[in-house]
Formats: C-alpha cells, sequence, structure tokens
C-alpha cells in the first residue's frame, strides 16, 4: 500500500513574516493581520503587482509511488479588497504557460477583460490550467469589491477524482462554487509554490489576504454546526464539558484557545468543535468484538505506526508516555520509540496498557501483587521464555498464524526493548524497523529494569537512572 504524501504549513511566529514562512515579492506585505499584496496607496497603486507564497517548495507527487497528493486551503479576504494577468502571466504566456511557468489558480476576479468567456459579467470566479482563461468559472451575484463584504474562501483538490473544487461565501450567503478536473502531475512541476497573487492594472485597488496566527483551529460558522449536529441533537453528542477527560484532550484544547484571538472578539462566543473520524480509533478495531482483527493486519499497522512516529508523540494519554519526558517536558526521539512500543505490545496483545494481568506464578520480585500492568506482565513472560504466551488469545486460533510465530516474537521483544526506562538502551527507528521485519537478525537479549520501575506512574526512585546507560542489553547468537 502506498505511503499517502501530506504535507501543511501554518504561521505560528510572530513578526515579519515575510522574512522567513513567506517569500513576498515586488509590492507584497505584511500588514497586521494580512498580507498586502498590492500597494495601499491610491497615487502609487496603479499597475501593482504582489505574490506571497510559501518560503518553500512543496511537492506535489510522491516519487516512490508517483500518487499525487490531495489538499486543501482555506483562507479570508478581508472587505474593500480586489487586475490584469493576475500577478501570475504575462502577455507572452498568458494563453500557454509551459515549464517552470506553470500553475494551476483559483481566480477572484471583479473586472470583465475581454479573453473572459462569462458574458463579460462583473465578479466570478474561476479556475485557470495555464491559462489566463478560465478552465472553468462561476458568476458572483454580490460585488467582489464591498467595504462591508467578508469573502472566505475554501479549496479543495481530491486525489482521486482529480477535481479541483473552488467555494466562496460572501458574508453569511451560501457559497458560490466551480470545479473542473485538473492533472495535477501533468499540468505542474514537481515541486510547486503555494501562495497568493493579485494586480490592480489601470484600477486602484488593494489586495489583502487575511489568516489567523496558530496551529490548527479552523473558524465555522454556527450555522454550519447546527446543520452538521440536527441543532446538536442529543442522540449524537459524544460528551460534553469545559475540557477533555483526558490529558491529551486538555493539552489539545490548551494550545487551540490560547491561540484565539479574545472571547470579546466574537459577539456570540466561541465554541470548540472536534472532527468525527469515520473509521474509528485503533483501540476501537483492537477491542471490537464484532470483528476480530487478524494478525496480518496488526503486523501492517505496527509496521504502519513505525513510519510515523512523530504522529503517536501528539497523540499521548498517561500509559503510552515516556516517563522521561514526563520529567524534563523534552520530546526526544527516544521518547516517541517509548510510546511506539507501548502501541506494539498493545495491538499484538489485545489487552489495553493498564489492563491489570493476572499471573499464575509470580516471580519474586512481584510476589507482593499478582495483578500486573500490562508491560511488567509480558517482562514476567519474557523472563520466563514464553513471552508469545502474551499474543491476544482471540487470534491464536488463527491456522496461519504458524507461519506468522517468528513475526510475533519479534514484535513482542521490540516492544518491550522500545519501552525500557533508559533512553539511551531503546533502539533507534531505523533499528526497530529492521528487527520487526526481518528474520535474520539476531534478537537482543534483554535486562528486565530494576524494581523501581513502575510503567504509567510516571514515578522513578531517585536510586534509578534513566539518563546512563548500563549493560541492559546484549546480544546473542540466536534469537530468544
Amino acid at each position: 500500500m502506498a505511503t499517502v504524501l501530506s504535507f501543511s504549513f501554518n504561521f505560528s511566529s510572530s513578526g515579519d513574516l515575510c522574512e522567513t514562512e513567506l517569500r513576498c515579492e515586488r509590492d507584497a506585505r505584511m500588514g497586521s493581520d494580512a498580507i498586502e499584496l498590492t500597494k495601499n496607496e491610491l497615487k502609487a497603486n496603479f499597475f501593482s503587482v504582489g505574490r506571497a507564497s510559501y518560503a518553500r517548495l512543496v511537492p506535489l507527487c510522491n516519487n516512490a509511488t508517483g500518487k499525487v497528493a490531495s489538499f486543501s486551503s482555506n483562507f479570508t479576504l478581508p472587505p474593500n479588497s480586489v487586475g490584469e494577468n493576475l500577478a501570475l502571466f504575462n502577455d507572452s504566456n498568458r494563453f500557454n504557460a509551459a515549464g517552470d511557468d506553470r500553475i494551476v489558480t483559483v481566480e477572484f476576479d471583479a473586472y470583465p477583460n475581454s479573453w473572459d468567456h462569462n458574458d463579460n459579467h462583473l465578479n466570478h470566479i474561476g479556475i485557470d490550467v495555464n491559462n489566463i482563461n478560465s478552465s472553468a468559472y462561476t458568476n458572483v451575484t454580490k460585488r467582489l469589491v464591498s467595504n462591508d463584504a467578508v469573502m472566505t474562501a475554501e479549496i479543495n483538490y481530491d486525489n482521486h477524482t482529480g477535481v479541483l473544487i473552488a467555494r466562496l461565501r460572501i458574508n453569511d450567503d451560501e457559497p458560490d462554487m466551480v470545479n473542473t478536473s485538473v492533472d495535477m502531475k501533468a499540468d505542474l512541476p514537481h515541486g510547486v509554490a503555494i501562495g497568493f497573487a493579485a494586480s490592480t492594472g489601470l484600477c486602484s485597488e488593494l489586495h489583502q489576504a487575511e489568516f489567523e496566527r496558530g496551529i490548527g483551529p479552523r473558524r465555522y460558522r454556527y450555522r454550519e454546526l447546527a446543520a452538521a449536529t440536527k441543532d446538536f441533537a442529543e442522540e449524537g453528542k459524544l460528551g460534553r464539558g469545559g475540557f477533555g477527560n483526558g490529558r491529551k484532550e486538555f493539552e489539545s484544547e490548551v494550545k487551540i484557545i490560547s491561540r484565539l484571538r479574545h472571547r470579546s472578539g466574537s459577539r456570540k462566543g466561541l465554541l470548540l468543535v472536534y472532527e468525527l473520524v469515520l473509521e474509528g480509533s485503533l483501540d476501537r478495531h483492537i477491542y471490537n468484538t464484532d470483528r476480530l482483527l487478524t494478525w496480518s493486519e496488526r503486523y501492517r499497522i505496527i509496521l504502519g505506526l513505525g513510519s510515523a512516529l512523530h504522529y503517536l508523540h501528539t497523540e499521548w494519554d498517561q500509559w503510552y508516555i515516556d516517563p522521561e519526558f514526563v520529567r524534563t517536558r523534552r520530546p526526544t526521539a527516544e521518547s516517541d520509540v517509548y510510546s511506539f512500543g507501548i502501541v506494539v505490545l498493545e495491538v499484538v496483545s489485545g489487552q489495553r496498557p493498564d489492563t491489570e494481568m493476572e499471573m499464575e506464578q509470580p516471580t519474586t520480585a512481584d510476589k507482593v501483587d499478582r495483578a500486573l500492568p500490562l508491560l511488567k506482565w509480558i517482562w514476567n513472560l519474557y523472563e520466563k521464555s514464553v513471552i508469545v504466551e502474551a499474543v491476544d488469545e482471540r487470534i491464536k486460533r488463527d491456522k496461519q498464524l504458524d507461519d506468522c510465530k517468528w513475526q510475533l516474537h519479534r514484535a513482542l521483544v521490540v516492544g518491550l526493548w522500545c519501552t525500557h526506562p533508559s533512553p539511551c538502551v531503546r533502539p533507534s527507528v531505523v533499528q526497530l524497523m529492521n528487527f520487526l521485519q526481518s528474520e535474520d537478525l539476531t534478537l537482543p537479549i534483554l535486562s528486565r529494569p530494576g524494581p523501581d520501575f513502575s510503567p504509567g506512574s510516571h514515578a522513578y526512585n531517585a536510586s534509578s537512572s534513566v539518563n546512563v546507560c548500563s549493560d541492559d542489553v546484549s546480544w546473542a547468537t540466536t534469537g530468544r
């Protein structure tokens, strides 16, 4: 299965972004909360052109798979924010852009030019593909240049259908929409610049593109939320409260709220909205009683997670966190590996990491309590050389599992290795992926953490060390 190519960027720093995240050309400059693309001066505004783009080229196509990425963009054009050639074409290439001049753009046009195929309608939005003459367009009933019109645009491209859709909402009106098929791979270079452009020609206008500094949040209108939730029907409610009931929900909300404008800036207050994930979370599938995840599916999940450790670090809760991260509050590659190890053990065993597991014959170190958290329980099985007993009982009946026992064994050992309390003992991402996928590599022999080790409690005795490597891992001539 091809890896999905994804990219995103946001403006989260203060100061002049034209010197950091943005490439501002010609007359473009930073305003207080908007990019001014043309000169904000009446006498100097004729023939003003400006472009602002992300400072680095963005690859739209995965070199390995040839797959083009889907993408979406949302932005606002402030009131009274309104030219020939759009600052993107010139007289020689405007009807047939080629080479590095190739372009796909959505135009918000407030002036009828001779080449426009729209019956000289003054206001329209169009999609231009290497040609200033729009491939598709739709007329807009309201003026795009108005002192009181706030225009919110949304642009989406679906790599499966190859359709580019642009929507424009003026104030609270229903949005106007235009769409057309675009072959991004054929119509654009591999690396593309993403941004805004504007020009004034013989008209005097000011073009601005507004953005909110911050990470992630998108502004919705109340009526959109009411329609999506059937007027906030009780039967569709998943939960409520000022903050989520877990650490990750709390920190996520704090990050979002801290970057929103003050509550008084919105007449009717602000609501925090979460997106519904249709396929559900991983634990929903692991513990599903209606449909059992096969080992083949679980193995693919583990390998997929191994290539996305950066994502795991943002989705932790108590039992997934490296205790060293809790102590220092500094995320590292090693803390990501710890989170990965916990998920691997959870996927293979089919048990939640905070599940109290019953032991038949507790070891000397654990005689005080016969019920242990998952991690300690698997360590016990490893010391007895029966770690495969930790495999989910529901998949042990699979007749095809005999050929995959080496995968099960390796996944469990690698999971323990990743969760070692000493960060410098843990494998690198490259190492753990190699050990998971190769039957020939010799597995390490792991030494059980000391008695002060307490997975998920975030507590270590002062005598235990998490920064200094000791002889906690050795290598054998054969896999254990």
